[in-house]
């Protein structure tokens, strides 16, 4: 279900309000059905619940937990944002859960060429593989260099890619425990 828009007749998937007043901040993401609100004005928060649940049914979850494939974790440090279970999905859904890990994500001075190597006969699990890496590089700057280069060659990747990037999921499983504070 999406929230019509007024300006558009089309649905409206997902929407980012922020309001900012006096140096506080409330925000207000809208995705499909799953609505979140946060910030530092309890205030604010506390009118757009009020605001939005006469015109819409709402049901207070509580403190956010999961959100998009996102696990939130609440700890003295701070706030903890992780995809160990995005991680654990990924490894699983392409064959790697049982995978021995390692420690290192791309073999030292490894050279990618776009034009060398062997073709791979279908690009599908290999494009689906990288792009899953993509999402998941929302919490994993630590890997978002190396899934820039292997996404580099999505149009026509050859077997050593694909090889690497099975090397980037065994390291994966050797940190699928890391994540932002």
């Amino acid at each position: 279900m999406g929230f019509q828009s007024q300006d558009h007749p089309e649905y409206v998937y997902s929407r980012l309000f922020v309001k900012v007043n006096d140096g506080k901040l409330a925000i207000v993401l809208v995705y499909v059905d799953d609505l979140m609100i946060i910030g530092d004005d309890e205030a604010e928060i506390i009118r757009r619940k009020e605001n939005l649940s006469v015109r819409f049914q709402m049901k207070e979850l509580g403190h956010l937990k999961h959100f998009l494939g996102l696990e939130v974790d609440r700890t003295q440090e701070g706030i903890i944002l992780c995809q160990q279970k995005y991680s654990k999905d990924l490894l699983k859904r392409f064959g790697m859960l049982e995978c021995k890990p390692i420690s290192t994500m791309m073999e030292p001075n490894a050279k990618m060429c776009a034009h060398e190597g062997k073709d791979l006969k279908d690009a599908t699990m290999y494009q689906k593989l990288v792009g899953s890496l993509i999402y998941l590089t929302l919490t994993r700057p630590d890997i978002s260099y190396a899934v820039s280069v292997m996404s580099r060659y999505m149009q026509n990747p050859k077997k050593h890619h694909l090889e690497a990037v099975r090397r980037m999921l065994r390291y994966v499983k050797s940190t699928i425990d890391y994540g932002l504070l």
